[in-house]
């Protein structure tokens, strides 16, 4: 588009923090073990969704993201002055 150019600079120069989302969540594979995948039902456990699901073997949980920004934090000196 128009603004394409001026996306990929503001990601380069880090004038936009880039990053993405999971639009599902991933589970671990002891989650098809406990699942029957006959049964349409999806909040009977483990659960179906993000929403309804117990179990522990969640790899990335829906929503979960990432950014390719690193962020540090720099405490300046801090002195007392009285009066």
């Amino acid at each position: 588009g128009t603004y394409g150019a001026r996306a990929i600079a503001d990601a380069i120069f880090g004038r936009a923090n880039v990053g993405g989302k999971l639009a599902a969540t991933w589970f671990g594979v002891a989650y098809a073990d406990e699942s029957d995948f006959l049964s349409m039902d999806m909040t009977a456990p483990p659960g179906r969704t993000y929403r309804y699901y117990t179990g522990a073997n969640m790899l990335w949980p829906f929503g979960h993201g990432l950014s390719y920004t690193s962020f540090t934090l720099a405490l300046g000196d801090v002195s007392a002055s009285g009066p």
